[in-house]
């Protein structure tokens, strides 16, 4: 794989296929703090290539037990109502992601909230879904046992996606 400069910040990556065309960026958002700097990399590559941008959140279902429990949601049996005020703050964090986009430029940007057992997997498999060109993950920077125990979604992505995928930090 050879990585050549074009046009200041936009890259074009090339192999034995010839130049790869980049028209679909994924970034897969959370409420970490590299919320910003995936949306500043999104923007200038997307203005770059003239590629959409498709943003989305994705809810841990494994997780929304747990603080569902911690919050009382369970002692009603609400649960589902629990799931539905997260999708909520999903989509209110999506239509800011959004807005920023759009006040950065003329891009095409759509955005969607999932919910699924493995966050991993749903950007995987969304991806696939879309017909993604790229991804762009936060990456959080675990190292040692920590990444060993936890895993990283972003590790997980790199390794299984079928498009590449750019890891901000």
């Amino acid at each position: 794989m050879i990585i050549t400069p074009v046009n200041n910040m936009a890259e074009k990556v090339s192999n034995e296929q010839g130049p790869a065309v980049i028209k679909t960026i994924l970034i897969a958002i959370d409420k970490s703090g590299y919320k910003e700097k995936i949306i500043s990399y999104a923007v200038t590559l997307a203005k770059s290539l003239g590629a959409q941008i498709i943003a989305i959140h994705v809810i841990d279902k494994s997780s929304l037990g747990a603080a569902g429990d911690l919050l009382g949601y369970y002692r009603g049996g609400n649960i589902e109502e629990y799931e539905k005020e997260m999708k909520k703050k999903g989509e209110i964090l999506l239509a800011e992601v959004e807005a920023t986009v759009r006040k950065n430029g003329n891009i095409n940007v759509t955005g969607a909230v999932l919910v699924d057992s493995s966050v991993a997997n749903a950007i995987i498999n969304y991806a696939e879904n879309k017909r993604v060109d790229l991804i762009l993950v936060g990456a959080r920077g675990m190292a040692g046992i920590e990444k060993f125990i936890l895993g990283g979604v972003a590790t997980k992505i790199i390794s299984h996606a079928q498009c590449p995928v750019l890891a901000i930090r």
